[in-house]
């Protein structure tokens, strides 16, 4: 990625015109295709491949930062290669040529300080603090003694859900005032296209095989949990469920 597109993707990222559910310029519900593919390719983004979902498009982009000389797909990650980038794929669902959907995921390995730099509104803190108390709030693969476990925010008006890893650190997690992981996995929906908030895609914060409600794993809900990580910036909590 060109350093002018860094430079672009940044502004839009950190944008106060631009809030949940809004995304790099892009509202499910008032965005044009046209419009989100002149925003695609003015930041170097690689439209890969467009399929099908439900009876509507979904066009499948990669938008990645790091080392010019990589190929514009991303190759598996066995290889290394996200040593070396942050990894941003997105995938938007389009239906009469209107934006109703998209779901990124962003990660990396190695350039940790500057995903949680350019993405530092996509924190949880952050995200609780312009948004308020979630609809629900559900905790994946939260075992005690392990390395991470996911944050699920759910807003079901507003059509947000975000999923936002953590570390467990003696059997506790500490969310800082600025604090992400090094992944972020984020869906917008117009919730009054009738798509579903939740799929496609990858396994849905409903299926309590993968995700427990907050008050199972740490022990409080989701409104004490709010008003602790709002006012206590060296909250810890205590990671009781396991699997």
């Amino acid at each position: 990625m060109e350093a002018e597109s860094v430079a672009k993707l940044i502004q839009l990222l950190h944008s106060e015109l631009c809030n949940l559910p809004c995304y790099l310029g892009i509202t499910p519900g008032q965005t044009t295709w046209d419009e989100s593919r002149g925003i695609f390719e003015d930041l170097g983004a690689f439209i890969s491949f467009d399929t099908e979902a439900n009876g509507l498009t979904v066009h499948n982009i990669h938008l990645d930062i790091g080392d010019d000389s990589l190929a514009n797909i991303t190759p598996d990650p066995d290889e290394g290669v996200t040593n070396r980038k942050i990894i941003q794929s997105l995938h938007i669902l389009v239906k009469d040529g209107i934006i109703q959907k998209l779901w990124t995921s962003i990660s990396t390995r190695r350039f940790t300080s500057r995903f949680h730099e350019h993405w530092s509104r996509y924190s949880l803190r952050e995200i609780l603090q312009r948004h308020g108390v979630p609809d629900q709030i559900v905790l994946g693969t939260p075992t005690p003694g392990g390395t991470g476990v996911g944050f699920v925010l759910i807003y079901d008006q507003k059509g947000i859900v975000a999923e936002l890893w953590d570390e467990i650190q003696d059997d506790q997690i500490c969310p800082g005032p600025k604090k992400i992981s090094a992944s972020l996995q984020l869906t917008v929906t117009n919730t009054f296209s009738g798509v579903d908030i939740y799929e496609p895609g990858g396994v849905p914060p409903t299926n309590r095989e993968v995700y427990l409600p907050i008050e199972e794993v740490l022990g409080v809900n989701k409104e004490d949990f709010y008003n602790e990580v709002l006012t206590d910036p060296s909250v810890c909590f205590e990671v009781k469920g396991s699997k």
